[in-house]
């Protein structure tokens, strides 16, 4: 079970935030060298280049999708559905950043701090609970998306 979980829409959208907070946290980490001296020119570039990866977010996930079903053996599926939620786990994302950089009051060690927090996310609950389920042959019921996920993945790979 453990394996599926890197193809959950929350796990794949989390995955590409990662990487993308990691290069936010470089980035503050060379502003804190140089706080009194950035300029308005540099800030605009940064708020460019800020909005122009969070444009190419989306085409991350996707590809990450593709190689992860493949590496896994799923066959495709309802991939409207798939990106929806890989889509508002997203948008999710971008704005507990972006809450992160809010809360943090221009305090960039503070802001380094809440962004490396928004990395720690585990999904053991869930996966215990679907694997429980799965190994007693009880009937699992659940609203919680990450756990349909998982189930459905399942389901398709035993289809394979």
């Amino acid at each position: 079970m453990n394996e599926l979980t890197p193809l959950l829409p929350r796990c794949v959208a989390n995955n590409v935030l990662i990487k993308f907070v990691e290069a936010l946290i470089l980035r503050y980490q060379k502003f804190r060298d140089r706080i009194a001296i950035i300029t308005e020119p540099e800030l605009k570039d940064v708020q460019k280049k800020y909005e122009e990866e969070v444009q190419t977010l989306r085409s991350q996930c996707e590809n990450l999708y593709f190689e992860l079903i493949d590496k896994l053996g799923i066959a495709e599926f309802d991939e409207k559905a798939y990106f929806k939620e890989v889509n508002k786990f997203l948008e999710i994302g971008l704005n507990e950043i972006q809450q992160a950089v809010i809360e943090s009051r221009g305090d960039i060690n503070n802001v380094i701090l809440k962004l490396s927090e928004f990395k720690n996310k585990t999904y053991n609950v869930d996966i215990r609970f679907v694997a429980q389920t799965i190994a007693t042959g009880a009937q699992g019921i659940s609203m919680d998306s990450d756990v349909i996920w998982l189930f459905t993945f399942y389901a398709l790979r035993r289809k394979v």
